[in-house]
């Protein structure tokens, strides 16, 4: 029936017989637009349509006049490819009796006694002025204008009639196995019920170019607004736009949620800088207050505006923010060529930075010191770390930073393992092989939470959370030099984030959270410890515990027979001297128990 794809084929009505004899009564249809073919295209099943064949080219009229089938109630002008005035009387009476053939043809489509099937004529929208209107009828009217179906030899009721534009959009005709079931469009049920409680609080993004550039949603919300709350500095910015009550950020930041809490269900504006979710308030009054209550209106970030400045790709670059966090954040993301953008926490952070990047061994990095941008008082310059910053710098800004490492420059190995010599200790650490070992037993994914029980120097718990942004750990260990000494290891290493707790173990640590894995370096062979941390586990957590003593290997091998797993002994050799030549000293031998919670 389909030639190829968007062709209509029209058959004249007659026996089956005669069909097959007389292919040339199959044609293909001339008269569809392109939209309705794509239209037609796109329907689940073709339908041949038969003409009643009163006349000898009724089908061939009927194919071309297809595209003006569905607008109800347009007549065919007298002007016709089939009947022009000055014609025969038979050519007249051939192009009325065509244009009937066509309303009933219609009209017989939508009833739902052809041949057992029903189809639907779903139009796909039209245009009432200027919206958009999707209507459908039942299966059993009739869509054919003032035509009759005579299978059925019913009239259509003239309030049942769906007359459709002239310049509609497409419609598509879709076979159904039953009736549908729908309404027509304007007895649609409400969706009222169903939508989410409208937002009170507009959370908007405030560049220096203040409220002029705002969008006029946002402009009509700070005018309209009942409090308004944000920075001394934002707030200066919409001041003579607004009749509300102003209140800065209180100090410290978390009051904040308490202070808006009154203004629950009012026109409440608070503003931030740029994306408010781009290191900004956003997440947090996201969290308290839930997303229903919420209306975000972004503006331009940092991030965008400094690589429009400087013509970096923002995929490329490191963003930190330094505003409440130490410069000990930076050092994972120090590597040779890599790009930062530091969020600066006041006019202080650009000197404080090149300093720490000299005294690393980055002196030679270049950094671009981006103040005020977007606003009357933008400036940038650019200056070597070595040489800082010499002239007066405005409290807003950030620095852009191109890491240039010098050949002595301390960075960090992406790989696990550090040197031993990273870390601060007394002979109390587990060794670099046999650290990367245990990293890979222990298998850390981001966001993952570790319990290193007898830490030591921390070593374990530290590379646990170089290993991703969002890894916690916490840190146990017994004497108090020791946990002091952890948390200097943390702050050189850039996990200024590590959880230390002196406690003697083992003891009860239901108060910390839950961990995803559990590492024993110290003290395995006390009763006790390895319970305490294979019953802290949750199913699917990992459990990994070294031993060099007899009695820890006896405690490993009863842990093996109760909970499974895997025992291996791990030795590592290394070269030193003997007088006047060399060999290889054995260290002692490291027995791994590691086991997953079922």
């Amino acid at each position: 029936m389909l030639t190829h794809e968007g062709d209509f084929v029209v058959q004249c009505k007659g026996t089956a017989r005669q069909n097959q004899d007389c292919p040339g009564r199959k044609r293909k249809a001339r008269g569809i637009d392109a939209t309705k073919k794509i239209a037609m295209g796109c329907s689940h099943e073709w339908c041949k349509v038969f003409a009643p064949g009163r006349q000898k080219d009724s089908a061939r009229y009927l194919a071309e006049s297809m595209g003006n089938l569905f607008n109800i109630g347009y007549k065919v002008p007298s002007r016709s490819r089939w009947g022009f005035p000055g014609r025969s009387r038979e050519a007249q009476e051939r192009n009325t009796a065509s244009q009937r053939c066509v309303r009933r043809m219609a009209a017989h489509l939508r009833c739902k006694r052809m041949r057992c099937i029903n189809y639907r004529l779903d139009p796909v929208g039209f245009k009432i002025g200027d919206k958009t209107v999707y209507a459908s009828k039942s299966a059993d009217t009739h869509f054919g204008g003032y035509g009759k179906c005579r299978v059925c030899n019913s009239r259509q009721r003239k309030d049942d009639m769906v007359r459709v534009l002239r310049y509609q959009c497409p419609t598509k005709l879709t076979r159904f196995a039953c009736p549908p079931q729908y309404e027509d469009s304007h007895r649609l049920p409400s969706l009222a019920s169903f939508s989410a409680p409208s937002p009170w609080l507009t959370v908007i993004g405030l560049g220096e170019d203040g409220f002029e550039a705002l969008s006029r949603q946002a402009q009509r919300a700070i005018n309209e607004a009942e409090f308004i709350m944000g920075g001394t500095r934002h707030l200066g910015l919409i001041e003579g736009h607004s009749a509300a009550f102003f209140q800065p950020w209180p100090s410290p930041y978390a009051q904040a949620m308490r202070a808006l809490e009154p203004y629950r269900g009012k026109r409440v504006v608070v503003l931030a800088s740029g994306d408010p979710f781009c290191f900004g308030a956003g997440t947090q009054l996201m969290a308290h207050f839930g997303r229903d209550a919420l209306m975000v209106l972004p503006g331009r970030s940092c991030l965008t505006l400094a690589c429009s400045r400087l013509g970096w790709s923002a995929q490329d670059i490191s963003l930190v923010s330094l505003c409440g966090r130490p410069l000990s954040r930076l050092v994972p993301l120090i590597q040779p060529g890599g790009r930062l953008l530091v969020l600066s926490a006041d006019e202080t952070t650009p000197a404080r930075l090149a300093a720490f990047l000299t005294e690393r061994g980055c002196g030679q990095s270049v950094l671009h010191l981006l103040e005020a941008l977007d606003g009357p008082g933008e400036r940038i310059y650019s200056s070597y770390a070595c040489g800082g910053f010499r002239e007066p710098v405005a409290r807003l800004n950030m620095v852009a930073v191109e890491i240039v490492a010098g050949p002595n420059a301390s960075i960090l190995p992406l790989t696990s393992g550090l040197p031993d010599d990273f870390f601060e200790h007394d002979g109390q650490l587990t060794k670099q092989e046999i650290r990367a070992v245990t990293l890979s037993a222990l298998a850390p994914h981001p966001g993952q939470v570790l319990w290193d029980l007898g830490a030591g120097s921390g070593s374990v718990s530290i590379e646990w959370m170089l290993r991703h942004p969002a890894n916690r750990a916490l840190a146990v260990e017994r004497d108090p030099s020791r946990a002091l000494r952890i948390m200097r290891n943390a702050q050189k290493l850039g996990v200024p984030e590590l959880h230390v707790e002196q406690l003697v173990l083992p003891c009860d640590l239901s108060a910390l959270p839950e961990p995803d894995a559990v590492f024993v370096g110290g003290g395995v062979g006390m009763e006790g410890m390895l319970e305490m941390g294979w019953s802290a586990l949750k199913p699917g957590g990992r459990l990994v515990a070294n031993a060099v003593t007899l009695e820890g290997e006896q405690r490993l091998f009863k842990a093996f027979q109760a909970w499974g797993g895997a025992l291996s002994r791990i030795g590592i050799e290394r070269l030193g001297s003997i007088g006047n030549v060399f060999g290889f000293r054995p260290a002692m031998t490291v027995t791994q128990y590691q086991a997953v919670r079922t």
